[in-house]
């Protein structure tokens, strides 16, 4: 799907649905908000899955994140998040699987975050024009690499926003709960 393509709703800054709808190419007024989505995949080793943005993206090309897209028109953000990890990277996750981190409000947008734990990590099948690249990389390499600036700046902006309940997550994974 094309960005002229892409309906989102809009919302205010306290995320109250504003009634209307922008195509995602459109610019947005002061004051509008759109949502997005992003998930952190951890396989059974404690790795993240995380993916490099097409250099053909207007923002951050090249730039590793987690996998994430925008809130579409009606769209509830768990499903939002499940199709865009299955559209990005082929894997499917269950919704009983999708955990909420939390919200980050980096305007202008809401920016919901989940976690899943998923045991069968083969197959990752990348969306030419999002995704040029995946790796698996440790909790350690994920900071290294958010530090050094090679993640995209909307990953490491809205990590803030949640980081307690990330590492919280990470860590009922590790021991299996």
């Amino acid at each position: 799907m094309t960005e002229n393509e892409e309906i989102l709703d809009i919302y205010d800054g306290e995320r109250r649905p504003m009634g209307y709808t922008k195509r995602r190419d459109e610019p947005l007024e002061p004051g509008e908000f759109i949502v997005a989505v992003g998930i952190w995949i951890v396989d059974d080793k404690g790795r993240l899955l995380i993916t490099k943005r097409s250099m053909k993206k207007r923002y951050a090309p090249g730039k590793w994140e987690n996998t994430g897209g925008h809130l579409m028109h009606g769209e509830e953000p768990v499903a939002a998040v499940m199709r865009e990890l299955y559209e990005e990277t082929g894997i499917k996750v269950a919704r009983a699987d999708v955990h909420f981190l939390g919200t980050a409000k980096v305007p202008p947008f809401f920016g919901d975050n989940f976690i899943a734990h998923v045991k069968d990590t083969s197959g990752i099948k990348l969306q030419p024009g999002e995704t040029s690249d995946a790796r698996w990389v440790s909790l350690d390499e994920l900071e290294r690499m958010m530090r050094n600036g090679d993640m995209a700046g909307s990953t490491v902006e809205h990590m803030k926003a949640y980081k307690e309940a990330f590492y919280a997550a990470i860590a009922d994974i590790a021991r299996g709960a």
